[in-house]
């Protein structure tokens, strides 16, 4: 005789066990932010002992709600990116919001756009945005929710959350001039990138206002990957005069440098200085200990998070950009050289108004 079937909790049930109200119970349900921190743990407590599960096709019938969030992502072989989309997929799900992820390298944009014009998603992040993303076109257009995170795009009339970039880059310079370089080679990627951008801008700007500049025969830019830091390292190292300090806008090219140097016997910090950007769990590891740039990946994507979660309330207000202090983060690969950040030269003229 078959078992009779264990009835299916309901959100009454929900509300029982938790205390609350149904009500109570769908705002937790749909990430509404005006829950108190200890009303939705409750409900999450009851959740989980009651095995509940929300029936979303039934709700986005009833509510016009998908509960889902578009995730456009770079190319998943960036660690930078590995290690966010870990992130957003964590603040997402805490939201009781379910991430779709899309890479920009499987048709990204075409896949979100389609999403978007049938409504099949409530919000989209999308973290590698540019001027021409079809994907960011078709969302304002939409009126869709729309958060720009890590890379921003200027005159776009959607909220937006990054680093200082700019403030990241100059820094670097201001360290290697701190410690006596003056030959300075640079890696970095493709100026359709704002990151890239920003960070080449900023560390122009610090090297020129310290005295300095940097030859092309001392500077690469390609795609951001290993092969590209490799291929660097290799040129610079065939130069009379090789750099004695390289920055790389991205980890990733970094280590590509690091190991090209052990390849041809030479070392980092003994041949040359090597700083990246992004602060990546793999810049800690032994075989790199490489100087990074820090980017705080966890508030960039909670500020995010919370953001589109306002917008999905119907929050009437203006688009807001938000960016964050990046801190240079010392390890082997600069000979663990301590840097005292200054003001940048503007900055210090403003003051003396």
């Amino acid at each position: 005789m078959t078992p009779p079937r264990k009835k299916r909790p309901t959100s009454y049930d929900v509300a029982v066990r938790a205390g609350v109200s149904q009500a109570t119970v769908s705002r937790v349900l749909t990430g509404n932010v005006k829950v108190s921190d200890d009303v939705r743990e409750r409900v999450a407590r009851a959740l989980a002992e009651l095995d509940y599960e929300p029936n979303s096709a039934a709700r986005a019938m009833k509510t016009g709600h998908t509960g889902q969030i578009g995730v456009v992502m770079s190319a998943i072989t960036n660690p930078f990116h590995q290690e966010m989309l870990r992130e957003v997929s964590r603040r997402l799900v805490a939201a009781n919001l379910h991430p779709v992820v899309w890479y920009l390298d499987h048709g990204a944009d075409e896949l979100a756009v389609q999403a978007i014009r049938q409504r099949g998603i409530d919000g989209i992040l999308l973290t590698s945005a540019t001027s021409s993303s079809a994907a960011l076109e078709a969302a304002i257009d939409k009126q869709l929710p729309t958060v720009l995170l890590h890379r921003t795009v200027d005159d776009s009339f959607c909220d937006q959350v990054g680093g200082d970039n700019f403030r990241g880059g100059y820094e670097v310079a201001q360290y290697f001039s701190d410690n006596g370089h003056t030959r300075i080679g640079m890696v970095t990627g493709s100026l359709m990138l704002s990151t890239t951008r920003e960070r080449e801008r900023g560390f122009r700007a610090g090297l020129y206002d310290c005295g300095l500049d940097i030859s092309e025969q001392s500077m690469l830019r390609g795609e951001v990957s290993h092969a590209t830091g490799v291929a660097a390292a290799e040129r610079f190292l065939r130069l009379d005069d090789p750099p004695t300090a390289v920055f790389t806008t991205s980890d990733l090219l970094a280590f590509g440098v690091i190991d090209a140097l052990e390849a041809a016997g030479r070392s980092a910090p003994e041949d040359m200085w090597v700083v990246g950007f992004d602060n990546t769990e793999m810049a800690d590891w032994t075989s790199f200990q490489l100087t990074s740039v820090d980017q705080p990946i966890r508030e960039m994507v909670s500020i995010a998070v919370d953001l589109l979660r306002e917008q999905l309330e119907g929050a009437k207000r203006p688009p807001k950009k938000i960016v964050l202090p990046c801190k240079l983060v010392v390890r082997r690969s600069t000979a663990h050289v301590a840097f005292a950040p200054r003001a940048h030269a503007s900055e210090t003229a403003a003051d003396s108004k």
